[in-house]
């Protein structure tokens, strides 16, 4: 008989094999055990839904759960992830996402959809939160721009910023001739491509890191031993920045929500950091 029901971090022995089935070689067991754990003190106590054929886990939805504030209000979002169900019970996929769409005051996020999610994704609503993404790469030039290696974030961000370093994330306060910017980081090292870059999560204000991009990538990708920044498009507003390309996701990130904008939504407390991607 199967059933539809909450997975916990008991269940991810059982679990496992499955997430396996990614067959992704850069991602370890414990990295994938880090969706069971409530990292942040925010889970409602379930990690997401699991499908269960008697004994056996045959398809899984991932559910990260943070709480933010945004423009002086606390916002509850969840962020799916590692959707998978075995070929042979893929026509009932729909029942793992029935439960979250009825989940009350949760803006719901998918950063990573494949093909078949997104187009299921949209016809339950889902609308496009990103396209693109800009690789700006470092290059010559004389910059004032500097790293404030001893300062400390801001109040409100003091926890956003415990939480990411535990994941072995970066934060940064860089001195701008624009003014201050505080960015938090995800490294991402490919060893075998090879491939090293950093993905920007969070800077505050963007218009300072727009306005200073090429600077400031010349300094953080020295700093952080990287060949280039990676950042979503729309927080470039689609400026002109040297030496930078933009490439099209292979299928958009989406998000639903009645409280928050595409601006408003970043890649914090998501699969990106948590599972090293």
């Amino acid at each position: 008989m199967m059933i539809i029901r909450e997975t916990k971090a008991e269940d991810f022995e059982q679990i496992y094999p499955l997430l396996c089935e990614f067959q992704n070689p850069y991602l370890q067991k414990k990295q994938w055990k880090r969706l069971f754990e409530d990292l942040w003190g925010t889970s409602p106590g379930y990690c997401g839904y699991g499908m269960f054929d008697k004994d056996r886990a045959v398809g899984f939805l991932g559910l990260l759960f943070s709480e933010r504030v945004i423009r002086n209000k606390l916002h509850r979002i969840c962020h799916l992830t590692s959707w998978i169900v075995l070929p042979e019970y893929r026509g009932r996929s729909i029942f793992l996402l029935q439960p979250v769409l009825r989940l009350p005051n949760v803006t719901l996020v998918d950063l990573t959809p494949s093909r078949e999610v997104y187009a299921l994704l949209k016809r339950a609503g889902f609308q496009d939160l990103e396209t693109h993404m800009r690789f700006l790469f470092p290059f010559w030039r004389f910059s004032k721009i500097q790293i404030q290696k001893e300062a400390m974030p801001e109040p409100a961000l003091q926890k956003v910023v415990s939480d990411h370093i535990a994941l072995g994330c970066f934060y940064l306060k860089v001195q701008t001739p624009s003014g201050a910017c505080d960015l938090l980081l995800h490294r991402v090292i490919r060893r075998k491509a090879p491939f090293r870059v950093a993905y920007v999560l969070y800077a505050h204000p963007w218009q300072i890191f727009q306005r200073e991009a090429s600077g400031l990538c010349k300094t953080v990708c020295k700093h952080l031993h990287v060949w280039a920044l990676v950042v979503d498009e729309r927080f470039l507003n689609h400026i002109p920045i040297p030496f930078s390309v933009q490439r099209k996701l292979a299928w958009p990130r989406v998000f639903r929500s009645n409280s928050l904008s595409p601006l408003d939504i970043d890649a914090l407390y998501s699969e990106f950091p948590v599972l090293n991607i």
